[in-house]
């Protein structure tokens, strides 16, 4: 019997070591709706919303309207209205679009980046181990919402990229409204439309003059796109704000400092999966420094290996640093829908010059790294889950315990409490209602004959 080829044998312990990883992310993903609704100021807006729409009073907060988008308070107002919206549904919800998004990620992988099947499901169970994600996914904020239409529209437009005829025209049509939905989600879905614009102008080097004159129509499609789209932008509170904040930007030294190292510790943050350190952490200038030199190389490395397949995740990722740049609400949860890329990029970088040994060793490199973060994210979100009655105390350290037990009956509402929380839980969390004593329970409720006894009755 011949022996096994070196290559196919690492090919092998890497589908093993992937697909063991993945049936313990499985798992630990089943278990999220174990734990009751994690309540914020998000989630109590949100939900508020969801509540007043799905009772005919329109998507109010506190009688005023809100700067988040409708789609996700729409929707679970939706579910409100059939009797299905609660904790248990909400978390499944996320967790059934996690893994839409996963499967176009993998899509992603293997089409844009043209990665092995190994590698592919490497990076795709790598962004399913991320803190940001792991964080997202029992949260009723939306943002696990929106990772389903926006990695399928950047799949969609992947897979739009190489066809012709109608095929092209019906997978530019869906990457269309696979944006709409993810716009009306998060408003940061509007960083789709540059891709989009990309496909439908099919603006890439071998094609520019071969395709000159059968581009026409997507051409003007693509303009008036782009036109709306920037209308849009700027009716919305969020492009007013973006746009102080660049005149802001552009005209102080410390704020364009401050965007740039923050921007920076972000990629890395998510490329690493370091969660944010908490209190007072120093950050040298000559560390800064080493920061923007490393993200130019690796950037650079990146696009050299990708100059002749420059695609829609490419300027997908362009377009999305740049709206991070200049966003209003700079957060770390934005970064989820383009962990494809940023990994896809990663990837690309790594397989640069400098042979199979530098290549392998960067990669364990970065893979412990990324696996011991994870890891202990994973531990934690466990514990969380099968934390049971004492929830409350563990959850953000016991700061929002009070909401939870006046709603469980443990204590009394007190002046200073979190009347909000309080009422969305009572709504949403079904599973906190005090239970019924059973000498009232008896006296409300006639007691129930066994089935034996009800078939003799008739």
């Amino acid at each position: 019997m011949d022996a096994t080829h070196p290559v196919q044998a690492e090919h092998r312990l890497l589908r093993i070591a992937v697909i063991a990883a993945l049936v313990v992310l499985a798992a630990v993903y089943l278990v999220m709706p174990l734990a009751p609704l994690r309540l914020n100021g998000d989630v109590v807006e949100m939900l508020t919303l969801a509540d007043s729409f799905a009772h005919g009073r329109g998507l109010l907060f506190h009688g005023g309207p809100s700067h988040y988008p409708p789609g996700y308070p729409v929707l679970v107002a939706s579910l409100e209205r059939v009797g299905w919206a609660n904790g248990i549904s909400l978390i499944v919800l996320n967790l059934m679009c996690i893994g839409a998004a996963s499967v176009a990620g993998y899509f992603i992988y293997r089409q844009a980046f043209t990665l092995d099947r190994p590698v592919a499901l490497l990076l795709t169970t790598a962004s399913l181990g991320s803190w940001i994600l792991l964080r997202a996914a029992p949260v009723a904020t939306g943002d696990a919402a929106f990772l389903a239409p926006s990695t399928g529209a950047l799949a969609l437009m992947c897979w739009t990229e190489r066809r012709e005829g109608r095929a092209f025209r019906a997978g530019l049509s869906g990457s269309l409204v696979l944006t709409i939905l993810a716009v009306l989600l998060r408003t940061a879905g509007i960083v789709l439309a540059a891709p989009l614009i990309f496909t439908a102008l099919r603006l890439r080097p071998e094609t520019w003059l071969h395709r000159a004159r059968q581009t026409a129509r997507p051409r003007r499609i693509a303009l008036m796109l782009a036109f709306c789209v920037t209308s849009l932008l700027l009716r919305t509170e969020y492009g007013a704000e973006a746009v102080g904040e660049y005149r802001s930007l552009i005209s102080s030294a410390k704020e364009r400092d401050y965007r740039l190292t923050g921007l920076i510790k972000a990629v890395f943050h998510v490329a690493l999966n370091l969660p944010p350190v908490h209190g007072p952490l120093p950050t040298p200038p000559v560390m800064s420094a080493a920061g923007v030199v490393i993200l130019l190389f690796w950037w650079a490395r990146g696009l050299w290996s990708r100059r002749a397949r420059l695609g829609a995740v490419d300027v997908y990722l362009v377009a999305h640093l740049a709206l991070m740049a200049c966003w209003p609400f700079p957060s770390q949860r934005l970064w989820l829908p383009a962990q494809p890329v940023l990994f896809g990029w990663m990837w690309a970088a790594l397989q640069g010059p400098g042979g199979a040994v530098r290549f392998k060793l960067s990669a364990a490199a970065w893979g412990t790294v990324y696996a011991c973060f994870a890891a202990a994210t994973v531990a934690y979100s466990v514990r969380l889950s099968l934390s049971g009655p004492r929830f409350p105390e563990i959850y953000a350290n016991g700061h929002v315990a009070s909401a939870y037990h006046v709603v469980d009956g443990t204590a009394p509402a007190s002046a200073s409490a979190w009347y909000d929380g309080i009422a969305m839980l009572r709504t949403f969390e079904s599973r906190l209602a005090p239970a019924v004593p059973r000498d009232q329970s008896s006296a409300v409720k006639p007691r129930r004959l066994p089935w034996r006894h009800r078939v003799r009755a008739r």
